[in-house]
């Protein structure tokens, strides 16, 4: 379901909570941003004998998260309350301030 939206349906979440699910525990993520990348012709390609389609509008969500625990690079359950269940994500932590860890799910 999640990697058929655009950015434009990610708008009325920013600054809302999301959770990572984690076997031991729910981990708070709070939609900080959404970056657009710009625009590119649609186009599909090949990798690791796979055909995939490149988005026209490519863009990333930036979370915000608590300084601990950190979450490495890797896929996760991400839920949020108006999704009927958890969406897998891959994400990549991209930086750290007083405020939190911040970490980016793009879509490409």
């Amino acid at each position: 379901m999640i990697e058929t939206l655009t950015a434009t349906h990610f708008h009325p979440y920013l600054q809302q909570t999301f959770m990572v699910l984690l076997p031991d525990q729910e981990l708070p993520l709070v939609l900080n941003e959404i970056v657009l990348y710009g625009t590119r012709p649609a186009q599909t390609i090949t990798a690791h004998g796979r055909e995939l389609t490149l988005r026209p509008d490519p863009y990333g969500l930036i979370f915000r998260g608590p300084l601990q625990p950190a979450l490495p690079q890797q896929m996760y359950l991400l839920a949020h309350p108006d999704w009927e269940e958890p969406q897998t994500v891959f994400l990549v932590p991209v930086g750290i301030d007083a405020a939190g860890r911040y970490y980016e799910l793009g879509f490409n």
